[in-house]
């Protein structure tokens, strides 16, 4: 940033010449790509001039301040002291000394073949539909 005064007086807009010219021969077989990339004749149609800014602005002459508005939104963000967590603190394993239960879901959902027995069915006889016509005892 420069801190200096702006200048009072208003300044004429920055108008540069355009490139933009009528066409010198026919245009029959002319398409936009072509136009776009024809020569331009230098000597007839000078590049605009670089604007410049006017004499009456001057550079700063002290350093610039420091305090600017980005370092004035972006305070430094200094991290705290770790505080104690008791509760995050990870235990060591110790392997378990009592044997593990045999019972577990897995062998009582799904026993052994042969264990069990078919039960409530009729073999011979008319059953209505009442009883099951094949079920699963222990």
């Amino acid at each position: 940033h420069d801190f200096v005064p702006k200048p009072i007086c208003r300044r004429a807009p920055i108008r540069p010449q355009s490139l933009i010219c009528r066409a010198t021969g026919s245009m029959d077989r002319c398409t936009i790509n072509k136009l776009s990339y024809m020569p331009v004749n230098v000597c007839e149609f000078r590049r605009p001039e670089p604007i410049r800014p006017r004499p009456g602005v001057c550079r700063a002459d002290g350093p610039v301040e420091n305090c600017t508005v980005y370092k004035l939104s972006y305070l430094p963000n200094c991290p705290q002291p770790r505080q104690p967590m008791p509760w995050a603190n990870q235990s060591s394993y110790c392997k378990p000394t009592a044997p593990i239960e045999k019972c577990t879901i897995q062998k009582l959902s799904y026993g052994p073949p042969g264990t069990f027995s078919r039960c409530g069915g009729c073999c011979n006889t008319n059953c209505g539909p009442s009883a099951p016509k094949a079920g699963i005892c222990n």
